[in-house]
């Protein structure tokens, strides 16, 4: 049949690359060429087959003439391979339905029924017959036709598919071209196999290319001498040297670098390179911290490079599952030796070679003239800094690096990427990075610092628009940017991920943007973490500005920081302020002329109603963005000499004063006359104020104290000054009375909180001094000083008890509610008012006998109030008339109705203790007489009082430490180490020798001098060496378990010991101010008004101390550490009721309760002055002879005088030395 070829074998070929374009990215382009090959060579088919060299190995005509050398004469006789090819030409006929023509073995053509694709690609053996076809040269050939299934490849692995495709190109082999003996098969395997095999072919080039290479790789890493490599290195060089100087073959040289090769493949070898390819990497600068951002640079440029769009172009990070982990990023931007859409041009650029550039250090086929980030030839180099092994997976490319720069298989890789593909087919770039134990902690700082900027990293790429981050908590970032009302230098960027974030891109000269953060309400400063210079990633180059500035600024190799004299970088920045202004000025400009557009384009408020203020909003925002600049040493300059900033303010009326509505919003910078000063320069503040008369002459011409600071670093001088605690006395007025209106107006600026907070805090005391001296109505009618709220507005349960039973003349009028309440509790915190036991006992006293519902209150705080317990005692002392009793009568009152027993006998138990469920039948015997046993133990003391005095000083204190020492001394050890006496007295069980012998050996090992002088929270390493030791596993010593365990209350005291300090040495002075005070309220200072007022705030230590603050009191007045004139002051608080000196006052009638309470001591100093009189100092020494004499050491002393009333003591054995914890732990247990 004659033909016309140069017509038909166009449209053969076109039914090829119909056929072969579903498996495009799919197969390796190495085996399709293979294909094309073999079955034409003509002028179309070439033309096909170098559509598909974009992403192959070599060019066309290298792997057909490859091909044709498997085949040489030996195997295939007597033509050619390209004979053979020519003779035959191929016919592709795809099969549809369920059947196909077959040829039987008769010879007639028949319907065989149609496998599944599993069969192959071929379909039926049509293919095994030909028919003759004459060209116009005369020559006959042959006429293949290739019936073919459509077989979807994606739904196949990138193996799988291989497999499928190469299995159909055996047959086309085997069965058309008669290709069937043994070394003919042999020979079309070995290339089959180098055609899929891409990754191993690669690999291998690679490594020739690099071992070539390899003896100049190594002495440029400058190997340490004692490094193996170098050694092999040296007998390299040496053994070059030789063959040289004989003009030995090159086919000596080259086995001389596969033997060099072969040694630093060796694993220590390996790992000397890795070692000195990160010490190079560090010398170039480079960190850690840049890895992912170089990795980010990479694949911006591969998308710009490919010949496809990049509108869907975006970047993948996924971290590597176990320990240490690491991570794997993606792109899908031109593979990795990828040619691109035109082969020629990409070979002549170098794309061939993009694997082997990436393995080489400081080499980059990047050209300034491409427009690209990369161009040093490091930055992909710098993985090796995190990774032993980085793993690299590119279209059919998988290999592993060791070494920093030897390729090895990783046949995994293409698996990978193969899962990466995306559903079009493009292939993906996978580089798999993971960590070792040493670098876990660097891989970490990589992967922080990539998130703390991902946000805006699309806002300056140049293809990237998407970011994906695939961790434990998956993030995802998108960006899109339009231009702003039509004006192309301005452009709105909008950036989505967790959040929508917006931006202004301000497209100023030579490649530079600057990015100007647009929230909410307008422009704001970007995070302070995340760096302001920007080389399509982050600059390491400090900044105070608050914008973003990406361009093409001249850095160093390792693309941290700036190149270049400081010089050169002002003049830079200078340059850019002159395009600054004028871009500032086209944004007011646009702003003004079309708002409502403005605001739309950037999410801003585009109502009519609120122009007014969104316009004030937006220009007060952007000048606090730029602001930041001008301390900046080199922001600053954008701005200079009328630049930037400084151009636009100049110009237009957008600098903010910072003042309220009534004040003028905007002005401009030649405007500002004076500023406001102190707390009212803060705008929240000056707002909440600016309706007081005080400021209504204050209107014109002025701004905040902090935009007149600014305007001056711009060259805008001569604004003069225009404080709070003043206005606030002015309001309340010469009387003093806050009606609930005023109160409302002032509590809309001062609440507790307010007032310890920015720009109030400055002035804290004198508002405090104001405002406590503020008098409100009261219930009953007369103006007095804040004292409780109306029980409505109580804030606390403990509020809301005391004023369930507080008279009336304590509660404040109802009409006070909201802000005036805020103001009213600012008040209260000076004004001194601080009901104690012995008013709360007045309360409950004056309460009418009618009046059971601020009855039972009292009751109620009794068992559930901060000072029920107390209470309790003084209702016992001075039983009210309404109060029924006996107990019996109590239970059964309706005071109590609605009570449960439990709370009922907790009630009982605080007024009568256990006498209140004796039997009514028990009869007590009356108590000694009281005066006659103190007198006796007075007389015993007298007596053995000196010998006594010197045994309980010599077993109470360490080394030569003595309270004397504390008078007019602020020694920090000495003070720590009194105050630690006193919290180890608050448990009763140990003896003050194992006190004391504690402390001593905390002296003699040195920690306890170290404890004392440290000033926590600054100087913590003496407290956590003393804990790792006492935790130590070798630490067997169990010993001083007891004191230990008080290290918590120790450290409170070290770090407050300054301030508890003042208190105790002013107690004398406090006490003699404000009469009867509280010791639990001295241990919480931030809640005692005396200590409020000396402005001492520390933690509170009550507990810590317990009792052993009335131990601490007596032996400081005992050893002079008070001036004598103090005592009567003192005297009060220096009787530790232990349960011992417990048991034996109330057996001799005292009422000094059940527990353990420090407050307690007045009621034994009343009790003791009552029945001893002058006598009851104990010749100076209080309680300590009280404390001796119930220990059973003197337990015969204490019998002889209870004699002189007849009457035994009771059996205080029985108590032991007893846990005297205010909290009535039960034991300390060792």
């Amino acid at each position: 049949m004659d033909v016309d070829l140069t017509a038909l074998e166009p449209q053969w070929a076109d039914q090829h690359r119909s056929f072969l374009t579903t498996w495009r990215g799919r197969v390796p382009s190495d085996l399709v060429i293979v294909y094309l090959g073999l079955i034409g060579r003509s002028e179309p088919f070439q033309r096909l087959a170098n559509e598909w060299a974009i992403d192959a190995t070599a060019d066309v005509d290298t792997l057909w003439a490859d091909l044709d050398n498997h085949f040489p004469r030996e195997i295939l006789y007597p033509n050619p391979l390209a004979d053979e090819v020519d003779q035959r030409r191929f016919l592709i006929v795809p099969v549809a339905g369920e059947h196909v023509q077959a040829v039987a073995l008769s010879g007639d053509v028949f319907d065989a029924p149609l496998g599944g694709p599993g069969n192959g690609i071929l379909v039926g053996n049509l293919h095994k017959s030909h028919e003759g076809i004459r060209a116009a040269d005369g020559k006959v050939r042959s006429l293949i036709t290739l019936p073919v299934r459509h077989v979807d490849p994606s739904g196949y692995g990138q193996k799988e598919a291989s497999g499928i495709f190469r299995r159909f190109v055996e047959t086309v082999a085997a069965d058309c071209l008669w290709l069937g003996m043994e070394s003919q098969r042999t020979a079309l395997r070995e290339m089959l196999d180098r055609a899929v095999e891409v990754d191993q072919s690669t690999i291998e080039e690679t490594e020739r290319l690099l071992r070539d290479r390899l003896p100049t790789i190594l002495a440029e890493l400058k190997l340490p001498t004692d490094y193996r490599t170098q050694k092999a290195l040296r007998e390299y060089q040496a053994e070059e040297s030789h063959l040289h100087h004989l003009s030995a073959s090159a086919q000596k040289m080259e086995e001389l670098k596969a033997e060099l090769w072969r040694k630093v493949s060796d694993s220590t070898l390996a790992a000397e390179l890795l070692s000195a390819v990160r010490a190079k990497i560090g010398d170039f600068g480079y960190s850690a911290s840049r890895v992912l951002f170089e990795l980010f640079q990479n694949a911006d440029d591969a998308y710009r490079q490919h010949c496809e769009t990049a509108s869907d172009a975006r970047f993948r990070v996924e971290q590597l599952p176990g320990d240490p982990g690491g991570f794997r990023v993606v792109h899908w931007g031109r593979p990795i030796n990828h040619m691109g859409h035109d082969a020629e041009e990409g070979r002549r650029v170098g794309h061939d070679r993009d694997l082997l550039n990436m393995l080489l250090m400081n080499f980059s086929e990047k050209r300034p003239g491409d427009d690209l980030t990369g161009k040093f030839g490091l930055g992909f180099k710098s993985v090796h800094v995190l990774s032993d092994g980085v793993g690299i997976a590119s279209g059919f490319i998988a290999l592993r690096t060791a070494g920093g720069f030897l390729p090895t298989p990783w046949p995994a890789g293409i698996d990978i990427a193969e899962r990466q593909k995306v559903p079009g087919g493009r292939k993906a770039t996978v580089i798999e990075v993971p960590l070792s134990a040493e670098t876990a902690d660097k891989g970490a700082d990589a992967m922080a610092a990539f998130k703390s900027a991902v946000t805006w990293l699309p806002a300056f790429a140049r293809t990237i628009r998407r970011i994906e981050i695939d961790g434990d908590v998956p993030t995802s970032v998108d960006c899109s940017s339009l231009p702003l009302l039509g004006e192309s230098q301005i452009r709105v960027v909008s950036v989505s991920g967790g959040r929508r974030e917006r931006a202004l891109r301000f497209d100023l000269s030579f490649g530079f943007a600057l990015l100007l953060h647009i929230d909410a309400a307008g422009p704001g400063r970007f995070p302070d973490d995340l760096n302001r210079l920007w080389n399509l990633a982050p600059l390491e180059v400090p900044s105070r500005s608050g914008w973003l500035l990406n361009g093409p600024f001249a850095v160093d190799p390792g693309r941290t920081g700036l190149a270049g004299s400081i010089a050169d970088q002002t003049e830079k920045f200078r340059t850019l302020g002159r395009t600054l202004g004028d871009r500032l000025l086209k944004l007011h400009d646009l702003a003004d002329t079309d708002w409502r557009g403005f605001a739309e384009s950037l999410d801003l408020d585009a109502s009519d109603a609120s122009r007014t203020a969104a316009w004030s909003t937006f220009w007060s925002r952007l000048f606090d963005v730029l602001a930041l600049d001008f301390d900046d040493d080199l922001a600053r300059h954008l701005h200079a000499d009328g630049r930037g900033y400084g151009h636009l303010i100049d110009q237009r009326q957008v600098v903010p004063t910072r003042l309220p509505p009534s004040f003028a919003l905007l002005i401009k910078a030649s405007d500002a006359a004076c500023f406001v000063d102190g707390a009212l320069s803060d705008l929240l503040m000056l707002a909440k104020v600016q309706d007081w008369p005080a400021l209504t002459e204050l209107r014109d011409r002025t701004v905040s104290s902090d935009i007149a600071g600014q305007l001056r670093k711009l060259g805008f001088g001569n604004i003069r000054p225009l404080r709070f605690a003043g206005l606030l006395r002015q309001q309340i007025g010469e009387d003093k009375h806050v009606s609930s209106d005023l109160a409302k107006t002032l509590g809309l600026a001062l609440t507790s909180q307010s007032i310890r907070e920015a720009p109030l805090d400055n002035e804290l005391y004198e508002i405090l001094d104001v405002s406590r001296q503020a008098l409100f109505l009261a219930q009953d009618g007369a103006w007095r000083i804040a004292q409780l709220p109306s029980p409505d507005a109580a804030e606390d349960p403990e509020e809301r008890r005391l004023c369930a039973f507080a008279p009336a003349m304590h509660l404040l009028d109802k009409q006070y509610t909201g802000a005036a309440l805020e103001f009213f509790r600012v008040a209260r915190e000076r004004s001194g008012f601080g009901p104690k036991t012995r008013d709360l006992g007045g309360w409950t006293a004056e309460i009418p006998d009618d009046d059971q519902g601020r009855q039972a209150a009292a009751l109620r705080y009794v068992i559930e109030g901060r000072q029920g317990r107390e209470l309790g005692d003084e209702i016992r002392r001075h039983r009210p008339g309404w109060l029924p009793w006996p107990s019996s009568q109590l239970r059964i009152s309706p005071l109590l109705s609605g009570w449960t027993e439990k709370e009922k006998d907790d009630l009982l138990y605080a007024l009568q203790g256990r006498d209140a469920f004796l039997s009514p039948m028990s009869v007590q015997s009356p108590p000694p007489e009281p005066a006659t046993v103190l007198k006796a133990i007075h007389a015993w003391w007298r007596a053995e009082g000196s010998s006594l005095r010197a045994s309980y000083a010599e077993r109470a204190y360490p080394g030569d430490f003595s309270p004397s020492q504390l008078r007019e001394s602020q020694d920090r050890t000495a003070w720590f180490t009194m105050f630690a006496l006193a919290c180890f007295h608050s448990f009763g069980l140990a003896q003050d020798e194992q006190h004391k012998s504690f402390v001593d050996a905390g002296f003699r090992e040195g920690w306890w001098q170290e404890l004392s002088e440290s000033r926590p929270p600054d100087e913590v390493h003496s407290w956590l060496e003393r804990l790792e030791r006492w935790s130590a596993p070798n630490h067997f010593d169990q010993q001083y378990l007891t004191w230990r365990r008080t290290f918590v209350d120790l450290y409170s005291v070290a770090r407050w010991l300054d301030e508890y300090r003042e208190i105790a040495v002013k107690l004398p002075r406090i006490i003699e101010e404000h009469g009867v005070i509280s010791l639990n309220g001295a241990l919480q200072p931030s809640y005692w008004p005396p200590a409020m007022r000396l402005s001492i705030d520390a933690a509170p230590i009550n507990r810590s101390l317990g009792i052993g603050m009335n131990w601490m009191l007596r032996e400081l007045l005992r050893h002079g550490a008070y001036e004598t004139r103090d005592e009567h002051l003192m005297l009060p608080y220096v009787w530790a009721p232990s349960r011992r000196v417990r048991i034996l006052l109330n057996e001799l009638g005292a009422d000094v309760g059940e527990r353990a309470d420090k407050e307690a001591s007045r009621t034994i100093c009343d009790f003791v002055t009552k029945h001893l009189g002058d006598d009851r100092r104990f010749v100076g020494d209080f309680d300590l002879p009280l404390q001796l004499i119930t220990r059973r050491k003197h337990r015969g002393a204490l019998e002889t005088c209870f004699a002189e009333v007849g009457g035994a003591p009771s059996d205080l054995m029985e108590y032991g030395d007893e846990q005297e914890d205010e909290d009535e732990i039960e034991g300390i247990g060792e």
